[in-house]
């Protein structure tokens, strides 16, 4: 259960430095992508293997200009992963043949900003 606790603070961190760094000025760039570097590397050390690949499939398209459907079904995909990582017992007594329906297939990845981007 504490291992638990750590992960999901680990990954609601990330997910938050995520959105952040996608909004942030020229000025904060630095700081947050600091802060952003440094919980990818904790969800490395704590993320469980699958974890792990969704994010670095994730990273390559975050990082580069990429077709939205594709970032949406990897930024999906992650979360499922993260999901599952942190709740697998329960919810596979709740859907215990299809993993699928714990998470969307598609998650658009939204982000808020007075910013014109």
């Amino acid at each position: 259960a504490e291992l638990r606790s750590i992960k999901e603070k680990q990954y609601i961190d990330f997910l938050s430095s995520l959105a952040m760094a996608k909004v942030a000025t020229n000025e904060e760039k630095y700081k947050i992508n600091m802060e952003l570097s440094s919980r990818i590397q904790n969800i490395y050390l704590v993320g469980s293997k699958l974890v792990q690949k969704s994010l670095e499939e994730f990273l390559v398209v975050f990082k580069q200009t990429t077709e939205k459907d594709i970032q949406d079904k990897l930024y999906a995909d992650l979360i499922l992963q993260m999901k599952l990582d942190l709740y697998e017992r329960k919810i596979l007594k709740v859907f215990p043949i299809k993993k699928e329906k714990v998470s969307l297939e598609k998650i658009e990845f939204t982000v808020f900003t007075d910013n014109e981007q």
